[in-house]
């Protein structure tokens, strides 16, 4: 009697192992592939948050250098919005490399995105110091916008990666 008991005791033992060991495989294949996807995730994302950061800077201080030289609004603005247009560009790629984007997401941020091509294609024709200050403060507050957009899909993509028991 004493060896059935054993015998179904270490059947039992064998068996929770076994689970712990198809966990432990099923972990360490989670991690082989989620972590270089991660990674990219997080170079993208840096990249991405780094040349939004940089073009609403430079909307904020274009906003506020034209009415504090506005005999130089011209000048000032084409440079300004030269560097907007070229990043813009640059963060409109980046976004379409971003995995995992699901449609909400990338309708608000192709929302985004071109409301800011809009506007600079506006700023152009533009002569008024206080409508370009206006234009310029747009750009600045629709890169805001993209830059929260882009945090709610970065935290979404990393619950993603969160244990699952």
């Amino acid at each position: 009697m004493d060896v059935v008991l054993s015998a179904g005791f270490l059947q039992r033992r064998q068996d929770k192992l076994n689970e712990l060991k198809d966990k432990i495989a099923s972990l360490e294949n989670q991690v082989t592939k989620g972590f270089p996807g991660l990674a990219q995730l997080l170079r993208s994302y840096s990249l991405i948050l780094s040349e939004v950061k940089v073009v609403k800077a430079i909307s904020d201080k274009a906003s506020e250098l034209i009415t504090t030289v506005p005999d130089k609004a011209p000048l000032y603005t084409g440079i300004f919005i030269n560097q907007i247009e070229a990043t813009h560009g640059q963060i409109g790629f980046g976004i379409g490399q971003l995995p995992d984007v699901d449609n909400r997401e990338a309708g608000e941020l192709k929302g985004k995105l071109d409301s800011i091509r809009d506007l600079i294609r506006d700023i152009k024709k533009e002569n008024d110091i206080q409508d370009i200050k206006r234009i310029f403060d747009n750009i600045s507050t629709q890169y805001t916008d993209v830059q929260a957009i882009l945090s709610r899909l970065v935290e979404r993509i990393l619950s993603s990666f969160e244990l699952k028991s």
